[in-house]
């Protein structure tokens, strides 16, 4: 069972498909297909066997590639880099 915790957001990345979603204005389903399908590159967290893989993360290089590439105006969460 997860905890309710909310992660704190990190300009820097990598982004949980909740934090994708948010920034495109798409559905959590969007980001997966996505992922699942090869378009958005991500890795996945240890998960929990077989038949339950962890959590997607993508990093915010291939986030700003994908944004480029299919030419989506960046978030303005990704133009507030912290250094």
């Amino acid at each position: 069972m997860r905890k309710n915790s909310t992660r704190v957001f990190d300009p820097a990345g990598p982004f949980t498909t909740g934090q994708v979603k948010t920034m495109l204005s798409v559905s959590d389903r969007t980001v997966q297909k996505w992922c699942d399908s090869g378009m958005l590159p991500c890795y996945r967290l240890p998960g929990y066997g077989k038949d339950r893989p962890g959590d997607r993360r993508v990093t915010r290089r291939e986030l700003l590639e994908f944004i480029a590439k299919h030419g989506i105006p960046t978030p303005e969460q990704l133009n507030a880099r912290a250094s």
